[in-house]
């Protein structure tokens, strides 16, 4: 399984604004999903980690299911004529 790395820099590249905005957007989401607003940056991103991979694997179930039903769904229409 692929790993997801997330490191916190100094914001000292020339996109400095980008940058922030970024942290900033990471760290609304973070709260939002239940950090704790007392962990440090890294443990915010590590919970953000966490959360988005949460939220992928519920996607790509939801996908597979509905996949499932709707290929099933033919199968019976073709076997039993509805």
């Amino acid at each position: 399984m692929a790993k997801l790395r997330i490191e916190v820099y100094a914001l000292t590249s020339e996109h400095t604004v980008d940058d922030a905005t970024a942290a900033l957007v990471l760290e609304n989401y973070a709260l939002a999903t239940g950090a704790n607003p007392a962990a440090t940056s890294q443990q915010k991103l590590d919970h953000v980690r966490l959360a988005l991979s949460e939220y992928m694997v519920n996607v790509a179930r939801e996908y597979f299911v509905r996949l499932a039903m709707d290929e099933a769904r033919v199968q019976a229409e073709a076997d039993f004529g509805f």
